[in-house]
């Protein structure tokens, strides 16, 4: 069984052209339709891009690539009948376009297959299918009486024929079967909102759901090609068990394989080519960061650097201007006790000068001279 992520990465850019036509439509005709030649070739281009993906998984007019063709004719058809829907306004242009739809229709149930015959399946969608005609067929006039319910039956088929072939009790089911599933009931959608839209009630948003849908439904059953020719390997070995089908079809699974491990590799050396590139990118960018964050740490740390030789400066100014202010206050202050002291001792002298007088000079010389005189006498004596 492919798994889905081989499938994604196997398909996922052959499909590009398909979401870029799909985009391109709903940006110039996403609110309402049109009916001039651009807005068909807008239209008509994402399932022109999926026949080409169909087209990009091999074709060939052998048994192998029976189911390929099928979905190819679908394809085909289908763009016919979005062509006549553009002026389905016109004169049985609605009702040939229907035609196409229901040749297409046809095609997939026939690329579906019919076994397994799952009557169960089938049940329920002519179940659906009365149910649906009931509801519409009050709106229903002229020969729309005939090719609505012709067309209903058709899609009912292909409905049931899709989701038949997915066998999901049995365990057989695929990724690229249940695509085909998906797609088949998208289309079943898509119609319903065209028939309720036409013939019944007007549906809000018509334009844009009817279009999702069905461009989803296209993409889908053409997304089932991906592993087709195994599965009618499968097939024709189980229909016609002789040697030469045995011997062809293994030559057959062995050229699929190797064109698969080609199509691995060569993904496999895009892969590494693209992780390449991230990781160059990546490491750019990383040593861009790291650049850029040591110039900012660099001019951080200048900053700071800057920052604290003005604040130094700033302190020694500021220290400077206080030694010097001390200095000047003690000078000051010096200046001023000396001052005090000249004072007091001219004040001290003054008062000494005022209590020596001459009088008191000549008593104390006469007092030095009389003790002067003793102390001589004395000395005589002895």
């Amino acid at each position: 069984m492919t798994k889905p992520l081989n499938v994604l990465k196997c398909v996922g850019p052959k499909l590009v052209p398909f979401f870029k036509t799909v985009a391109i439509y709903f940006v110039l005709y996403g609110s309402s339709e049109s009916t001039s030649i651009l807005f068909c070739i807008a239209k008509c281009l994402p399932v022109i891009s999926l026949v080409f993906f169909v087209l990009l998984h091999g074709m060939s007019l052998n048994e192998y690539y029976r189911y390929s063709r099928l979905i190819l004719t679908g394809l085909f058809f289908s763009v016919l009948g979005d062509v006549f829907l553009v002026w389905k306004k016109s004169y049985m242009n609605f009702e040939c376009g229907l035609l196409m739809f229901a040749v297409a229709q046809v095609n997939y149930a026939r690329a579906f297959g019919f076994w397994p015959f799952n009557p169960y399946a089938g049940g329920v969608f002519v179940g659906l299918g009365l149910l649906v005609y009931s509801y519409l067929s009050p709106g229903l006039h002229g020969m729309m009486e005939i090719l609505a319910p012709m067309y209903l039956g058709l899609i009912c088929i292909m409905g049931w024929r899709a989701v038949a072939r997915v066998q999901f009790f049995d365990d057989l089911w695929t990724w690229t079967k249940l695509c085909g599933c998906a797609g088949a009931i998208c289309f079943m959608i898509s119609d319903l909102l065209i028939a309720v839209d036409k013939f019944v009630v007007d549906v809000p948003f018509s334009h844009q759901l009817i279009m999702v849908s069905y461009y989803a439904a296209q993409l889908l059953i053409s997304l089932s090609v991906v592993d087709s020719q195994v599965e009618d390997i499968i097939r024709l070995q189980t229909k016609h068990d002789n040697p030469d089908v045995i011997d062809n079809a293994k030559r057959h699974v062995k050229s699929l394989s190797h064109h698969l491990n080609k199509e691995n590799v060569k993904y496999q050396l895009e892969h590494l080519s693209t992780t390449v590139d991230n990781v160059k990118e990546n490491l750019s960018h990383r040593v861009d960061y790291v650049k850029e964050n040591l110039s900012h740490r660099v001019d951080s740390v200048k900053e700071n650097l800057s920052h604290r030789v003005d604040s130094v400066k700033e302190n020694l100014s500021h220290g400077v201007d206080c030694v010097k202010e001390n200095l000047s206050h003690r000078v000051d202050y010096v200046k001023e006790n000396l001052s005090q002291g000249v004072d007091t001792v001219k004040d001290r002298i003054g008062h000494l000068s005022d209590q020596i007088t001459v009088s008191n000079v000549k008593g104390q010389l006469g007092q030095l001279g009389g003790h002067i005189s003793n102390h001589f006498a004395g000395q005589k004596r002895d």
